[in-house]
């Protein structure tokens, strides 16, 4: 139920032969609806933003400091504050949203 955030799909298989054979899969997805929805899609535009506000600022701080000596504290510091945050969003969005279909 929607009302409760998930969506439930049950799947039942049949193989119809001699001897016959049915399976079956329940899938949960996370669903949101409405204001709900609202809220969350307000949430990850807001990471977004921070993200690449982050992002802009590692840039002009490298760009004072000598660019060999600081090259893998600043990639590993874009891959956690920037990358990860935008793709866990970006996916999670795109989940959220195609499951009110």
């Amino acid at each position: 139920s929607n009302a409760y955030g998930i969506v439930s799909t049950i799947r039942i298989n049949a193989d119809v032969s001699a001897d016959v054979k049915v399976d079956y899969t329940v899938t949960h997805f996370q669903s949101l609806e409405g204001e709900d929805l609202t809220a969350y899609t307000r949430v990850a535009i807001l990471a977004f933003v921070l993200s690449t506000i982050l992002l802009v600022e590692k840039v002009v701080t490298v760009r004072s400091l000598d660019w060999h000596e600081v090259r893998e504290a600043f990639a590993f510091d874009v891959l956690i504050q920037v990358v990860l945050p935008v793709l866990y969003f970006g996916i999670r969005l795109a989940q959220i949203i195609a499951s009110k279909d």
